[in-house]
């Protein structure tokens, strides 16, 4: 249920599962066209209030389909208006024509443990960096980066294959990962958030070397209920944990990334009730 006047924003790329048993093909394709058969049927995205307070919404169109069989992971690099599409070990770009066509663009494919256990990622996240694009993808006990060269990963007809530079082994009871730019485009810090137990969390961070991602911080806090990334210059990283005896309220803490230290420094702790919470999602 939706509160008047808050209008949705609809991802147009639509997720097709595999039902009845059937198996898929690795990755299929189907790009809707703007004026095939039907087309006009479709109602372009609107979201207004009605005169007796409800809200309208309609979708948007479907641009494309994707029938997939292992994890599918979307992974936009903003500063380089990139959209990769990651599907198990293999790795496609979104490519958008200049007339407004859209295709996937096979680029290659991943080894170490992406190929071996293509079903078994539980996330991956993207950021540039020089003259690459740096890629951490996360499995049950590990974590492995790429280190993507953008000349000859965009380079037409051209299908290449990528070995892990870096790999280590993850924190008990992980909940997220955030690949996350500096202030300085030299820098990339890399957090890792778990729950080390059932009351208490873990956070650590690292700072991306060249080659190789280094240990900076690593500290134990309350069990971590929510975590978000606020802001670019500053960088806020949000926590929240439940208060003792209530499930209804949170403590949020605010973590502030100093430039020159690449460390966290607490700014703000505050309780506040967990509903109040808009764009804070509980896990």
């Amino acid at each position: 249920m939706f509160a008047p006047g808050v209008c949705l924003v609809f991802v147009s790329v639509f997720l097709v599962c595999p039902v009845n048993g059937a198996a898929p093909p690795p990755l299929s394709v189907n790009v809707h066209g703007g004026g095939g058969a039907g087309a006009s049927s479709l109602l372009p995205s609107v979201c207004r209030s009605t005169v007796n307070g409800s809200v309208e919404i309609r979708l948007p169109f479907v641009d494309m389909e994707l029938s997939h069989e292992h994890p599918l992971y979307l992974l936009r690099e903003p500063t380089e208006d990139v959209l990769l599409v990651l599907h198990g070990h293999e790795l496609f770009q979104l490519h958008v024509a200049s007339g407004g066509d859209k295709r996937l663009v096979r680029l290659g494919e991943l080894a170490g443990r992406a190929r071996v256990l293509p079903g078994a990622s539980l996330g991956a996240e993207v950021v540039a960096w020089r003259q690459f694009l740096l890629l951490a993808i996360v499995h049950p006990e590990t974590l492995e980066v790429y280190q993507l060269p953008k000349q000859q990963l965009m380079a037409d007809d051209t299908q290449l294959s990528f070995e892990p530079i870096q790999e280590f082994s993850l924190a008990q009871g992980f909940q997220q990962m955030h690949l996350l730019r500096h202030p300085d485009p030299e820098k990339v810090l890399l957090l890792l958030a778990s729950n080390y137990t059932k009351s208490q969390g873990r956070i650590q961070t690292f700072e991306w070397l060249d080659t190789y991602f280094n240990p900076v911080e690593d500290f134990f806090l309350p069990a971590i209920r929510t975590l978000q990334v606020v802001g670019l210059k500053p960088l806020y990283i949000l926590t929240g944990r439940s208060l003792r005896g209530s499930h209804s309220k949170l403590v949020l803490t605010v973590f502030e990334l100093e430039a020159a230290t690449m460390r966290l420094r607490t700014r703000q702790t505050l309780t506040t009730q967990a509903r109040a919470c808009a764009g804070v999602p509980l896990s």
